[in-house]
């Protein structure tokens, strides 16, 4: 459970959030060195609370274009495969990265905010080639 807080400011009164972020997840299949563009690429990981969610995030770089791409998905399933078409989307090149992240969050107020949300989580990054 976690607990951030601030006095507030100027235009934002004081305020407590409240996220609950219990059994977050591990990335069972880390060890990506390389990924075929054009086959897809299944992530899988164990744990992560229902409530929260797996962020699948990745970015490759040639001499002339760079791309990345963001995949949300509840973390319940423990598995997400990347379809071939968002991968295709990236150039191919060695200077790439793969990260997973198990996001948990909640809603707050404060005086003087329309809408508030605090997160917590967990991030893993590995650097596979896209190929």
């Amino acid at each position: 459970m976690e607990h951030p807080s601030a006095t507030g400011g100027q235009y934002i009164g004081p305020f407590t959030a409240s996220v609950s972020f219990q059994n977050p997840m591990t990335w069972t299949n880390s060890n990506i060195k390389s990924i075929t563009r054009a086959n897809g690429q299944n992530i899988t990981w164990t744990g992560g609370a229902d409530s929260s969610y797996v962020s699948i995030t990745g970015t490759s770089s040639s001499a002339t274009a760079t791309a990345s791409f963001t995949c949300n998905v509840p973390a319940g399933p423990s598995q997400f495969t990347i379809p071939s078409y968002v991968l295709l989307a990236l150039p191919p090149g060695a200077n790439g990265n793969l990260q997973v992240a198990n996001i948990a969050s909640a809603p707050f107020s404060a005086p003087g905010l329309n809408s508030g949300s605090a997160q917590v989580g967990v991030s893993l990054l590995t650097y596979p080639t896209y190929q």
